[in-house]
């Protein structure tokens, strides 16, 4: 076998495997529902094994569960002026700091952090 069609069956072969991945991925994030973090998935592709998943049993709708560097998602704009003009409705961002107040800080729409109830968010992911 030529060298580059060994490469391109490799790659099919990759791109077959994320696929799979993505999938069982997103099976584990359904059945674990919004109130748990998907820690780890993988697959072990030397001994064939299935998917594997672990989910930590911390309730992520509990924003003192939540840590510096997670993604949050904009719920409500809120009704004072300063959140709508920092915070989209909808749109995701980065937790930056949790003081364990019921404001955290958030990187902004402008690129800045700026603090925010955070009532008005609802955990995505941690990276």
């Amino acid at each position: 076998m030529h060298p580059i069609d060994n490469l391109h069956t490799k790659l099919q072969a990759r791109d077959v495997a994320e696929q799979q991945y993505q999938a069982a991925l997103a099976d584990v994030r359904e059945q674990l529902g919004d109130k748990f973090m998907l820690s780890e998935v993988g697959y072990d592709m030397a001994s064939g094994s299935d998917w594997t998943a672990t989910a930590t049993a911390e309730d992520m709708s509990d924003p003192a569960n939540w840590r510096a560097g997670d993604i949050v998602e904009c719920v409500d704009e809120g009704s004072t002026r300063s959140l709508h003009s920092y915070f989209t409705n909808g749109m995701e961002y980065k937790l930056l700091k949790n003081d364990g107040s019921s404001s955290f800080k958030y990187m902004a729409n402008d690129g800045e952090g700026h603090f925010a109830d955070n009532a008005s968010f609802r955990f995505i992911r941690r990276p």
